[in-house]
């Protein structure tokens, strides 16, 4: 995940920060921490799939 993407969701998720004062921390919009925010949950959801399909296929050849 970009430095920036995980940025946001650190502030925002992690820290508490409302979407303004992240954006005032990072020196950008309100709107770019939302994007920003909301493509590092997708790329996060994305990393978990995939994490979750390599588990299975891996306890297939396993047994």
């Amino acid at each position: 995940m970009p430095v920036h993407q995980r940025d946001a969701l650190l502030l925002i998720v992690g820290e508490g920060f409302s979407t303004l004062d992240a954006a005032t921390i990072c020196g950008c919009s309100a709107g770019t921490i939302t994007r920003r925010a909301g493509r590092g949950r997708r790329k996060l959801a994305e990393t978990q799939v995939l994490a979750q399909a390599h588990l299975a296929r891996a306890e297939r050849i396993a047994f």
